[in-house]
């Protein structure tokens, strides 16, 4: 099975690849992990520098600041759409997402998405894709999802919450763990979430015990 890994804002898809090293290596008899890169060049995010100096380029997820989108400063979807629909288009379906970050942002929608599509009785038939992305794996999470152009819908309203599996990944020190935890909560269906909390800050887990914890769930 396959699974498409999203990086965080200011990086790559060859630093979350490094990054990632040593889950991929535990479960690469397992899976396929595709890594992909965001479609907007930026300046390297917080802490990638000096560690990943002359990696670039570095790419985020929107096309403006990190900030949910407005009338006045809309967030265009349909780039990331359409560079995802070329991958798959090659490569075939992807069993679920493996996200950082900001690119947490981006597998919610494509969650919500696939669920929307699933739960439509014409969904057989009108959308070949519904068996994508089954589940999500977010570490670090920055909040909210992106808008795909789809009507937003009150984070109350626990019908429309993603109850496709998810698994969250928080660590003791991330300054973004509130935005992690407002993920969990309000987006995502409790009983089907899964937290694994270990220590460390805004970053992909190293300690082989917490790596080891994360394949096993996978």
């Amino acid at each position: 099975p396959r699974i498409l890994c999203l990086h965080g804002g200011g990086t790559s898809s060859l630093i979350f690849r490094i990054q990632a090293r040593q889950l991929q290596q535990l479960l690469h008899n397992y899976v396929d992990f595709v890594y992909h890169d965001a479609p907007f060049e930026c300046p390297p995010g917080p802490g990638v520098l000096p560690t990943f100096e002359g990696a670039g380029p570095f790419f985020r997820w929107t096309s403006g600041d990190d900030e949910p989108p407005t009338d006045e400063n809309p967030f265009d979807f349909v780039t990331i759409d359409e560079s995802i629909r070329r991958l798959r288009d090659e490569l075939g379906p992807f069993e679920g997402i493996f996200a950082f970050s900001q690119g947490v942002r981006v597998a919610a929608t494509l969650l919500s998405r696939a669920q929307r599509s699933s739960d439509s009785p014409q969904a057989q038939e009108l959308n070949g894709e519904v068996r994508d992305f089954r589940f999500g794996i977010f570490v670090g999470g920055t909040f909210p999802p992106l808008h795909d152009g789809n009507p937003p819908t009150p984070p109350q309203a626990s019908a429309v919450r993603i109850h496709l599996p998810t698994i969250h990944v928080l660590g003791s020190d991330d300054p973004f763990r509130l935005e992690s935890l407002k993920m969990l909560n309000v987006v995502c269906e409790p009983k089907s979430t899964t937290i694994i909390s270990f220590e460390g800050k805004h970053e992909i887990p190293s300690h082989s015990r917490d790596v080891g914890i994360l394949a096993d769930y996978i």
